[in-house]
């Protein structure tokens, strides 16, 4: 992963904002009628709510008046009915409203790792690992947004059309007092967006720069312990968090001064409504009951007014977390990642393990080309070995055959159809590639050979094991198969993970195998038994081999050499052939064996790779 400084931030627009919120409901489909279903909770609450305030008004106006205890005795009784209802009801609520967040969190999140899992893999080398990682977090504080809403519609928002109708019954004069300050608190929410905007933004960007250098140096930390790399992270480390500490006060200061306004709104507010109330008492327009059913009434109209207030202030806060998980989401896939949500089809046509390159041009910047008019051609059960000088293109050239890039110019064709043509899943999974620098997942040796495989029998993992040399491997592991690796294979050897990666290609029986320097760590008696075998069963059993390598008695092996040199292939030809016809492959050959002469065969700017 790219180890580049963050990108500074980019503010969403009003437009964005909406825009990703109309998104992330839509995303929220299958929960649509679960929600309509919890919303219709709301008027039970609120029916059972307004029912204590009024019987209390009637114990002002009606009991205190006529001492009548048996009024009051049913009055007291339907208090308590209604609350413990309205307690029932709200209970209820929290407990769906709590499910559903849960549940639409859970489906966001995995909605986040499926895309991410599809989209290209030049799209992970320009990014920080950490943050990468972080946007889930953004998408689960995002969310909070739902949980505002959820709050908002089930809990609170009947009130909003239960409540003026009894304030005006009540009293007209006081009702538009109430109906006017209460919402004035929804002000400050609206404009705090622009305010606190960009202190969340850097905050945000320096939690994840933070989990970036944490997972680098987690990853890495081998060679951080080697290099004593201790004192240096940890002064990078301190200066990060010192980041985070000042962006949190800064965003503290800001929301408290916001806070402090958006209070002397509602004070002001209260007092206006109390002094109105009062006077409307004094004056005898209005009773103490109806005053104290009143009071009861506008906090309940407040509830929302302080809940939409919440949700403005989340949304204009989450925005920043939101438009993060979008710069993700909406980057193109570059494949359909509503396949990995179904059962996976039998590959429709097998290939037969044909290749050709048509005039192929690649290059991962503008104006720097990798690969410029390269072609060639494969036949099935055919070896082929590339070599030539670091940098020549020949890795590359095992990509654009994956797809993990697509060729600016020309075609790659597999048995004559365009690779662009063949659905990717089943291009993909009739290549078996092993790469230099392995990578294993978390789990048994078993795990990791079969891994996305099913049914497969204890025959043919034998056969794939001693095929790829890791019987010694099991044979001393612990609890043999199912000896657990290390993360990232850290309890395995160079060489060891090389052969796990071997037999794990091999037991895909794929008619095209890629092998990118897939033995330089093995030694080298190891590496010819495990190389003879692989190419002399390919043979037999028609199946295309590509062998990236550096080590020209390997090269020495196969049926076809392409020397690569300067994103072209230089020479075609077996390793007798162009010991005689090619001066490159002549030199790296020299190289390999130890005797190129300091004066004219030294290649200061290349290894052989």
């Amino acid at each position: 992963m790219s180890i580049k400084a963050s990108e500074p931030p980019v503010r969403p627009t009003r437009h964005a904002i909406f825009r990703q919120l109309a998104a992330l409901i839509l995303l929220l489909r299958p929960y649509w009628w679960s929600l309509i279903k919890g919303a219709l909770l709301g008027p039970a609450i609120g029916l059972t709510s307004m029912a204590a305030p009024y019987l209390t008004k009637l114990l002002f106006d009606d009991v205190a008046v006529s001492h009548d205890v048996g009024l009051m005795k049913v009055l007291v009784a339907g208090i308590f009915a209604a609350s413990l209802a309205a307690l029932l009801a709200e209970s209820l609520l929290g407990y769906y409203s709590s499910y559903l967040h849960i549940k639409i969190e859970n489906t966001a999140v995995l909605h986040l790792f499926n895309h991410l899992q599809h989209l290209p893999d030049a799209f992970f080398y320009r990014r920080q690992s950490g943050d990468i990682l972080s946007r889930f977090q953004d998408m689960k504080s995002g969310l909070a947004i739902v949980a505002s809403l959820l709050r908002l519609l089930f809990g609170q928002g009947i009130y909003v059309l239960l409540v003026p109708p009894f304030l005006i019954a009540l009293q007209w004069k006081l009702a538009l007092v109430a109906v006017v300050t209460v919402p004035l608190t929804a002000l400050i929410p609206l404009t705090s967006g622009r305010i606190l905007g960009g202190v969340w933004e850097e905050t945000v960007r320096a939690y994840a720069d933070f989990e970036s250098l944490q997972v680098e140096t987690l990853r890495q930390i081998r060679t951080h312990k080697t290099l004593a790399l201790e004192r240096f992270a940890f002064v990078r480390a301190r200066a990060q968090v010192d980041t985070i500490l000042a962006a949190h006060l800064r965003t503290q200061t800001t929301e408290t001064g916001l806070r402090v306004v958006e209070r002397v709104l509602d004070a002001t507010g209260m007092a206006l409504f109390t002094w109105l109330g009062w006077r409307l008492i004094l004056a005898g327009e209005m009773s103490l009951g109806d005053y104290v059913a009143f009071v009861a009434y506008v906090g309940y109209l407040r509830g929302p007014f302080i809940d939409a207030v919440g949700f403005l202030f989340s949304l204009q806060q989450r925005a920043v977390n939101l438009h993060r998980v979008f710069e993700h989401l909406d980057h193109p896939p570059e494949q359909d990642p509503a396949g990995a949500m179904q059962a996976r089809e039998v590959v429709t046509k097998r290939l037969l393990g044909r290749i050709r390159l048509e005039g192929v041009s690649f290059g991962y910047t503008a104006g720097a080309p990798v690969l410029a008019n390269v072609d060639a051609s494969v036949e099935p059960g055919r070896v082929i070995a590339v070599v030539g000088p670091s940098g020549s293109g020949k890795t590359t050239l095992l990509r654009l055959l994956l797809r993990l890039e697509d060729p600016q110019q020309g075609r790659v064709l597999f048995d004559g159809r365009d690779a662009r043509d063949i659905p990717l899943s089943d291009l993909r999974r009739q290549i078996a590639v092993v790469w230099q620098d392995v990578e294993l997942y978390r789990g048994t040796l078993r795990h990791n050979l079969e891994i996305g495989l099913d049914g497969v029998t204890d025959a043919a993992l034998e056969d794939v094991v001693r095929r790829s040399g890791l019987e010694s491997v099991v044979a001393s592991a612990p609890k043999g198969y199912e000896t657990m690796v290390a993360e990232w294979g850290a309890s395995l050897s160079g060489g060891q993970r090389q052969r796990l990666a071997i037999g794990r290609a091999l037991l895909r029986e794929a008619p095209i195998l890629l092998l990118d320097e897939a033995t330089s760590n093995i030694d080298v008696e190891t590496e010819a038994l495990i190389v003879g075998q692989l190419f002399d069963q390919a043979r037999r059993r028609g199946k295309t081999v590509l062998f990236v390598t550096h080590r020209l008695s390997n090269a020495a092996l196969a049926d076809e050499v392409w020397v690569v040199s300067e994103g072209c292939v230089e020479a075609r030809g077996t390793h007798p052939e162009l010991l005689q016809t090619s001066p490159l492959y002549q030199r790296l050959h020299r190289l390999s064996t130890g005797t190129a002469s300091l004066a004219g065969d030294e290649m200061p700017e290349e290894r052989v790779a």
